[in-house]
């Protein structure tokens, strides 16, 4: 395994599964085999080599390693074309693929069938295990004296992988032509297509005025159904340039197109359709019979209902347009008003700003109101600001987001900087000497709202804080305090603040208890290289009481085990289950559980793998059954691998998944299983 990085006390190492890798048991680490390899690993400050001695573990068997692809065992033509072995048109042709193991599908797998020297594709529609089943619908067209055949390797298997997801190995013998397969649907059509009319303009919301960006769409209506191949395109006038609308689908007589309108597009009196524009552009219009389209249209189209508009709108002027009176200066609560005008009209959704330059500190002035071009934002003077030059606002400062002229193109946010003005001065300067202190300890709970009615905390639960103070505060850096855990000194990092309240979390880490309440350590909240001010700059006050908080809420960061695992159906007086009987397998834990999701238990019939899945459960006894199919059977008995409960959802009253590790249970003269299988 090839090093990755590391983090404090962690090195973090990694290998990629190779094809043929395969491991149904678990990865083995071997001892003393981490070595340097060229290296180095240190201490971070004294600079001494690390002791690289270390024990042999093997990692859990729940997590396996396969990498051997599925390989095809078989491809077979396997519908059936009735008494004449004669597809015709609208017949479905299906062809199975079975696989040296069970698959699954995602994706668009296929495979390419040979009819009458044509390459046809049947595309995926049915799996069940390890069979794969295509279906192609037989066209007018379609014609095989000889037979269907598929050549060697035409599975596209891109989408089937098996449940680990290697992808197979899609190489395959050749089915040749098969005389109880043929294929009879010539045409019978030799009259080509025609345009009957041009569908016109339209936008995908129904709006009429086309914006940069905006996708503009337009159809063909054809004579008869029509089938596309390739990429055909036609030509309009956009405001005297010429554009091209590139194909995108085609349904039955209608063939759409569709361009997106660019920066700098502009007409506002009608497109017009270019005539005989049509153009296949190296790809097909034909009928179903294989006729080729006649292609002249008219040019004569113009639509003056829809009109293009790909010019964005422009910045012309950035002015301080409030008032701050006969002294030229803002105080506390001013309202300080910007106008940007623009050289079209604009509308505005969303949360526009300008950022103005108040003494070196960046203020956004938010958006207020508008008026045809004119957009205003206003910025409201709080207690600190100061500018004895004047207010400016620098170049590009406009943040234009839902500004939009009425076709929806953004404005270009460009625009001149406002020099400092010394009309528009700010005088704010705080009056505020008192530091703030803490008021009150705001107890912990599940998250930062107390809504949550959980009082226990699991592993990996975070548990929240709130110190109080007596005014608003402003925080840097990374503050934390400490709190007493059973006898187990933890840390509470900061994770935000809002006015009065600091918010603080720990996260429980796993063999964390306590029954009785957490002890919260007087006077232990620290800076941690931070700070707390209030808005003035006054550091705050950091004393407070300590004491243990609220005992209905406790910290369980044990996770439960399991003390048992044990066949406890009864399959009767000649200890035998037989098809349809029930196997139910009891495991017991240290502690109450609850289940949710899908656990189960691996079971060894007769060696094969059988999963016995969740049934019930009452305290801390969880049950499992699996019903005994044909094809079963064990003359030895039943038995279980160590470990081979499968767990997910199952947890302690606190959250705490389960640990899973268990011993074996031995094959079991008393739990036998006979149900062969038929002819």
């Amino acid at each position: 395994m090839e090093y990755t990085k590391h983090d404090a006390y962690v090195l973090f190492f990694s290998y990629e599964v190779q094809v043929g890798d395969y491991d149904n048991d678990g990865v083995t680490i071997n001892a003393n085999s981490l070595s340097l390899n060229g290296g180095s690993i240190t201490d971070d400050e004294a600079g001494n080599d690390a002791r690289l001695i270390h024990d042999g573990a093997s990692l859990s068997p729940s997590y396996l390693v396969d990498g051997i692809r599925p390989t095809v065992t078989s491809v077979v033509i396997s519908s059936d074309p009735g008494d004449d072995s004669t597809y015709e048109a609208g017949d479905a042709i299906e062809v199975t693929v079975t696989f040296s193991e069970k698959v699954s599908v995602s994706g668009t797998p296929g495979v390419e069938l040979d009819i009458g020297g044509e390459a046809r594709t049947a595309e995926y529609s049915s799996r069940d295990g390890a069979a794969v089943t295509f279906s192609y619908t037989v066209a007018v067209g379609d014609n095989d004296e000889d037979g269907i055949s598929i050549g060697a390797d035409k599975l596209m298997g891109q989408g089937i992988a098996d449940r680990a997801g290697n992808e197979p190995v899609a190489s395959h013998p050749a089915v040749p032509d098969d005389s109880g397969h043929l294929v009879k649907a010539l045409k019978l059509d030799n009259t080509p297509p025609h345009i009957r009319f041009f569908g016109g303009f339209y936008s995908d919301d129904g709006d009429r005025i086309f914006a940069a960006g905006e996708r503009m769409s337009s159809s063909f209506v054809f004579s008869e159904f029509v089938v596309v191949t390739g990429k055909p395109q036609f030509t309009i006038d956009i405001g005297g340039e010429t554009r091209t609308l590139e194909y995108v689908r085609y349904n039955g007589y209608a063939v759409y197109f569709a361009y997106e309108i660019q920066e700098g597009d502009y007409d506002d009196d009608g497109m017009r359709l270019i005539a005989n524009s049509l153009t296949l552009n190296g790809g097909t219009i034909t009928d179903e019979a294989g006729n080729d389209a006649q292609l002249g249209n008219s040019g004569s189209f113009i639509d003056p209902s829809f009109i293009v508009d790909g010019i964005r709108p422009t910045v012309t002027s950035v002015a301080i347009s409030s008032d701050p009176g006969d002294d030229g200066a803002y105080e506390v609560d001013d309202v300080i008003e910007v106008t940007v005008t623009f050289d079209d009209e604009v509308t505005v959704t969303g949360t526009p700003g300008v950022e103005l330059d108040i003494g070196g500190e960046a203020r956004t002035a938010e958006y207020s109101s508008h008026d045809g071009s004119v957009v205003t934002f206003s910025y409201t003077v709080a207690v600190g600001d100061n500018d004895e030059d004047g207010i400016s606002i620098g170049a590009d400062k406009l943040m234009g987001q839902g500004i939009a002229d009425r076709a929806g193109n953004e404005p270009v946010a460009s625009h001149p900087a406002v020099p400092d003005d010394s009309g528009h001065l700010v005088k704010a300067l705080p009056p505020d000497n008192t530091p703030p202190s803490i008021t009150l300890f705001g107890g912990f709970a599940t998250s930062e709202s107390t809504d949550d009615d959980d009082k226990i905390f699991a592993v990996g639960e975070r548990i929240s804080f709130t110190f109080i103070f007596s005014e608003s505060v402003v925080i840097t850096g990374a503050p934390q305090f400490t709190i007493v855990i059973g006898d187990e000194t933890r840390t509470a990092e900061y994770t935000r603040h809002n006015r009065y309240a600091v918010y603080f979390a720990y996260e429980v880490q796993e063999g964390d208890q306590d029954g009785d309440g957490i002890t919260l350590n007087a006077n232990s909240l620290s800076l941690n290289g931070g700070t707390i001010t209030d808005e003035a700059g006054n550091d705050a006050r950091l004393g407070h009481i300590g004491g243990q908080m609220d005992y209905r809420y406790v910290v369980d960061g044990i996770r439960p085990t399991v003390t048992s695992v044990a066949i406890s159906s009864d399959p009767g007086s000649d200890g035998a289950y037989e098809v349809g009987d029930v196997i139910e397998v009891t495991v017991t834990f240290n502690e109450n559980v609850s289940v949710t999701g899908t656990p189960g238990v691996e079971l060894d019939i007769g060696g094969e793998a059988r999963t016995a899945e969740y049934s019930s459960h009452d305290g801390s006894a969880v049950t499992f059954s699996y019903t005994v199919a044909v094809g079963d059977n064990d003359e030895d008995g039943i038995s279980i691998g160590a470990d081979k409960l499968m767990g997910e959802g199952i947890t302690d009253v606190g959250g705490n998944d389960v640990v899973v590790a268990h011993d074996a249970v031995a094959a079991d003269s008393g739990h036998t299983v006979f149900a062969p299988g038929g002819l």
